[in-house]
């Protein structure tokens, strides 16, 4: 290892339509600072933008003393997804590319005091994989069922059958409760928590009249 040898980290900040990024060189010597050698370099979802920031990052690493470059960026849906997968594809053989959790990335920001923005969270994504020994990365194994729009979709559709289902229960419940104890829905709102509890708690209506006040509310 030579004194002067250093990695590039280039941490992505991906929004909608663009993506903002910041390119931080950290020495292998850890007695010499890590130092931002572009702290803004944005550009847009087109081929030959994205064609053109790998090889502006490459003009930094093109360098002996260049061992490797990490490309970083935080998983936000589909603009992170095919962001990451085009560079992952025209990665030489000393780059590389990872993603962060978004949660992750928020809370190391948080502790140490950094305010949210597009050019700053770049910075922030360089700084934590170039500098953060604790980093964590997600697996790309979360993004290789290939039928997971499909199994979305259906998650949607699930997800809307229960509310039906539960708008039924809950019309059904209120309908008896119209006849068996019409008095509890002056008391209390019918779709409320408390009136569920109340429901459940006590095992007939003459109970729940019965129970004091202090019990009940």
């Amino acid at each position: 290892m030579k004194n002067n040898d250093y990695n590039l980290f280039v941490g992505i900040d991906v929004s909608k339509g663009k993506a903002d990024a910041a390119v931080l060189a950290v020495p292998e010597l850890r007695s010499v600072k890590p130092r931002f050698l572009r702290k803004k370099l944005s550009f847009k979802f087109i081929k030959s933008d994205v064609v053109e920031f790998l090889n502006t990052v490459r003009k930094y690493s093109n360098d002996q003393h260049c061992l490797h470059t990490y490309f970083a960026l935080e998983v936000t849906g589909i603009y992170s997804t095919n962001v990451y997968s085009f560079i992952k594809q025209n990665c030489n053989s000393d780059e590389e590319i990872h993603q962060l959790n978004t949660d992750f990335v928020n809370k190391w920001r948080e502790s140490h005091n950094i305010s949210k923005s597009d050019p700053l969270d770049a910075q922030t994504i360089s700084t934590i994989v170039g500098t953060d020994d604790d980093v964590r990365y997600v697996s790309d194994s979360v993004f290789e069922n290939k039928n997971g729009y499909q199994d979305l979709k259906a998650l949607v559709h699930r997800h809307y059958q229960i509310k039906k289902l539960h708008s039924q229960e809950t019309n059904r419940l209120i309908a008896l409760c119209d006849c068996y104890f019409p008095e509890l829905q002056y008391v209390f709102e019918p779709k409320s928590a408390a009136f569920l509890a109340v429901l459940s708690q006590y095992p007939t209506s003459h109970d729940i009249i019965n129970a004091s006040k202090n019990e009940v509310f």
